[in-house]
């Protein structure tokens, strides 16, 4: 999946890194994002991240392993 320079720009105010995108997208609102993060623990060593961006209302989820 390519992003926009401003879906980066969102994903960069996410303080996870290494993450994957399970469902959705980020938002377009680049520098101006404000998230809000929730960590669901998963199976074994997983963790999904739902993500919900105070500025425009999108939300995603990202997971992440081990």
């Amino acid at each position: 999946m390519a992003f926009t320079d401003a879906q980066k720009k969102s994903l960069d105010q996410i303080d996870r890194c290494g993450l994957y995108i399970n469902k959705g997208q980020p938002c377009e609102c680049g520098e101006d994002a404000i998230y809000g993060t929730k960590a669901i623990p998963k199976y074994s060593d997983s963790m999904v991240y739902q993500h919900h961006c105070k500025t425009c209302g999108n939300e995603f989820e990202t997971w992440t392993e081990g």
